[in-house]
């Protein structure tokens, strides 16, 4: 027999405890959803309700997949979706003149602080700050970039969306948005478990040193050759002559880490995620395959071991011999 009853204060409750975990906010509101995609559909959808007389939207495309599910329901209802490439927002000048030229019935403008297996970022406060100049709600994803600054004041006109576990994110809206959000609110809830997440995904932490530190040993191996704007919350390394799947595998086996990879290094490799669309499309100016196939990343917690970058270099050595 089943009861099928869900109580909606058990959300609400829920909000209140992960705001306690949370860093204070100075003000706004901050609310827990059933994962990334979940989070920014509910947030878009409920803003173009509310605003139902204005029929524009705004995407930055280029760095995130968030996008690929979403746009598709607003050109369903024949909004008007202006997008532009990350890559021609490079500059002040370039972001001034595409806000600029926003349709006056924009009702918001979506885009990523950072992308998701690089931490590549790039000067988003600009733009948060001339959209909420002119009024229109930035709805921006922080896949990992958060953790630099949880505490972070949230603008007015401003959402962003945290990706705190696979189907677990939450949100910090300003004092000009506040919304409804039906599914999340309707959803069985293990609070301990959201609570204990949390907690986890917070003290991952960032520090710029340990990650140059570590790449400085692989200089043959580093994907950022030049400096550029990151979160510094991982190592991102690519081993071209031999798959960075099997390097991992190999890496986990001797660690004793499990199942997949536990969370602690992850790769691009396509078969690792049983994929042959997983980039396509929405990474602009993505790497070529052979970049893909061996590119690895590693996190804090792995690049602080003691014998790491060692055991590193001992399975690479191992598994290219094989070849």
């Amino acid at each position: 027999m089943r009861v099928d009853l869900i109580p909606t204060e058990t959300w609400d409750r829920l909000n209140v405890n992960v705001g306690r975990i949370w860093p204070k906010l100075q003000e706004g509101h901050l609310r827990v959803h059933g994962g990334l995609p979940m989070a920014v559909s509910e947030s878009a959808m409920g803003l173009a309700q509310l605003f139902s007389h204005k029929r524009s939207v705004a995407v930055i495309k280029g760095n995130s997949w968030i996008f690929d599910g979403i746009i598709p329901w607003f050109l369903r209802e024949t909004y008007n979706v202006q997008s532009i490439s990350l890559s021609d927002l490079k500059t002040s000048e370039q972001i001034q003149a595409w806000t600029q030229g926003l349709n006056k019935d924009t009702v918001f403008a979506l885009f990523a602080e950072d992308h998701p297996l690089t931490g590549e970022t790039w000067p988003w406060r600009e733009l948060d700050e001339t959209l909420n100049r002119q009024k229109i709600f930035s709805l921006r994803v922080s896949h990992s970039a958060f953790l630099r600054d949880p505490a972070e004041a949230v603008l007015p006109f401003s959402c962003r969306f945290c990706t705190v576990g696979d189907n677990l994110a939450v949100s910090l809206s300003g004092t000009r948005l506040k919304l409804q959000a039906p599914v999340s609110s309707s959803l069985v809830w293990e609070t301990q478990a959201v609570e204990q997440t949390t907690e986890r995904r917070l003290q991952e932490g960032c520090d710029e040193k340990v990650v140059l530190d570590f790449e400085a040993q692989f200089p043959e191996q580093r994907f950022f050759v030049a400096e550029a704007p990151r979160v510094f919350d991982r190592a991102v390394l690519v081993f071209k002559d031999v798959s960075g799947e099997a390097l991992l595998r190999r890496l986990a086996a001797k660690l004793a880490i499990a199942p997949a990879f536990g969370g602690l290094m992850d790769t691009a490799n396509l078969c690792r995620w049983d994929s042959l669309r997983l980039y396509r499309g929405w990474w602009t100016d993505a790497p070529h395959e052979d970049v893909l196939r061996g590119l690895v990343t590693f996190s804090m917690e792995l690049l602080k071991r003691n014998g790491f970058a060692k055991a590193l270099r001992d399975e690479y050595d191992v598994l290219r011999r094989g070849h």
